[in-house]
C-alpha cells in the first residue's frame, strides 16, 4: 500500500485491515498469511472450527476408547505353564474416575489392567477391583 511505511501510516492500515476483518469484508488465510476478498468472505472458517472444536472437546480416555479400543490380553506364560486360560480386561483411566471403585466390564475375566493417561499420577492405587479381582495400573505420563 506504500514502498516505505512510517510507523503511522502502518498503524492506520492495520487499523483498516483489522476493521475489513471485523466486517468479514476480507479474510485472513493462515496457511499462506494472506488477505483474500472474495464472495462468502463473510464466514469465518477459523472462528466456525474453533467454536466446533470447543463444543466437541472429550476427554482423553474417551477419545482413546473411540479411537484405539483395548481388547482384553491373555497371561500366556501362565496358560502354559498350568493349561488354565487367564485373561485380562483393559481400560484407559484418568483422575475423573475413583480408581476403588473400578469394576471389570466382564465377569468372567480375571482382573483389570489399566493405562493411566493423565499428568498426575494416582495417589493410592488399589491392588483390587471393587468386585475382587486383580488390578495392575500402568502409567503413561
Amino acid at each position: 500500500m506504500c514502498e516505505t511505511p512510517t510507523s503511522e501510516t502502518k498503524a492506520h492500515w492495520e487499523q483498516i485491515i483489522d476493521s475489513l476483518l471485523e466486517k468479514s469484508i476480507i479474510t485472513h488465510r493462515r496457511q499462506l498469511d494472506e488477505l483474500r476478498i472474495w464472495q462468502g468472505s463473510d464466514f469465518n472458517v477459523d472462528v466456525e472450527l474453533t467454536n466446533y472444536l470447543e463444543q466437541e472437546r472429550s476427554s482423553l480416555v474417551k477419545l482413546l476408547s473411540d479411537i484405539r479400543p483395548l481388547t482384553p490380553v491373555v497371561a500366556q506364560r501362565h496358560s502354559y505353564k498350568t493349561g488354565t486360560l487367564r485373561y485380562f480386561e483393559r481400560q484407559y483411566i484418568d483422575g475423573v474416575q475413583n480408581i476403588a471403585k473400578l469394576r471389570c466390564s466382564n465377569d468372567e475375566c480375571d482382573g483389570l489392567i489399566g493405562y493411566w493417561v493423565d499428568n498426575e499420577a494416582p495417589s493410592d492405587i488399589p491392588a483390587y477391583t471393587a468386585d475382587k479381582k486383580a488390578a495392575s495400573y500402568t502409567m503413561s505420563i
